[in-house]
């Protein structure tokens, strides 16, 4: 080969390699809101723009990661409502045609934080009987699109009653009940819940009534019942020793020592027809073999 030739192999080789990094485009992601702060439930919207020398700006195609995963999202201009705090990166890719080179952006990090709320009194000083007095309700974020509820968390004195006794026989039904007084909200706003043993048994319940069918054993404990309120306060009542007797009787103990005498005989009747099957069965065959034999 040539030296002219090999010169021009050479030029033509960068020349095109040249012409393909002027037509590799420039990615970029952009995040709304990146650089201010960003709360669980808020909406972002990430753009990835395309600078390229070519004039024709259709038939990209779009791949999006998340913390290096891929998504399933395809468009150009994606809207992301957040869910979770803590920090996420973004990255996005496209691809022209057929070609099977994808050119990336960088990864950009997202920062989310919790939504916190604070409750303000105006004025903070003392207060005295016929004042007035304003709550203003601070959320972080924006305010725009909230509801705002504002809850009085009522001191409540709750009680819980049995009947017909707290020490019942076994196999017999009693009522918990949990009453309360003072507060004014309706009892249809309350959530009920019980618990044996400092463990819950029924548990966020509009009704104020526990009951047991039957008694047994295991129904035996200390019982007490929490009111909670819609703001989420909770109070708590007295507790109650439910004991259950078991009834160990002379009466009782044949009752259920005949139960157990009859439950013995039916299980040696059903063995020995069990056997019975088992030898007829093992016999007929025994003389089915013989007659096979034979003939």
């Amino acid at each position: 080969m040539r030296i002219s030739e090999f010169c021009l192999l050479v030029c033509l080789t960068a020349v095109r390699s040249l012409a393909q990094n002027e037509e590799k485009p420039k990615v970029t992601l952009k995040i709304s809101k990146e650089k201010k702060p960003v709360y669980v439930g808020d909406t972002v919207t990430l753009e990835c723009s395309i600078n390229s020398d070519k004039s024709d700006s259709t038939g990209w195609k779009y791949v999006w990661y998340k913390n290096g995963q891929v998504s399933s999202r395809v468009q150009q201009i994606e809207e992301v409502t957040v869910t979770q705090a803590g920090r996420a990166q973004y990255q996005c890719g496209v691809q022209r045609g057929d070609d099977d080179s994808n050119t990336y952006s960088k990864r950009v990090t997202l920062t989310v934080l919790e939504r916190s709320v604070k409750l303000e009194l105006k004025p903070d000083g003392e207060i005295f009987e016929g004042d007035k007095i304003s709550l203003h309700c601070q959320l972080d974020g924006d305010p725009v699109g909230w509801t705002y509820e504002f809850y009085n968390r009522e001191a409540l004195q709750v009680t819980l009653s049995v009947s017909p006794s707290s020490s019942v026989k076994e196999g017999d039904s009693l009522n918990l009940t949990c009453t309360w007084t003072g507060g004014k909200s309706s009892a249809l706003k309350f959530a009920f819940s019980f618990q044996r043993n400092k463990v819950t048994v029924k548990n966020n319940n509009t009704s104020a009534v526990f009951r047991i069918e039957q008694a047994d054993e295991s129904h035996a404990g200390s019982y007490g019942c929490a009111v909670q309120l819609p703001g989420g306060g909770k109070s708590y009542s007295n507790e109650i020793e439910i004991q259950v007797q078991v009834d160990y009787s002379t009466e009782n103990v044949i009752r259920l020592g005949l139960s157990g005498l009859v439950l013995i005989v039916l299980l040696i009747l059903v063995r020995k027809y069990f056997w019975f099957r088992v030898l007829s069965t093992s016999r007929s065959n025994e003389m089915a073999c013989a007659s096979d034999q034979q003939q």
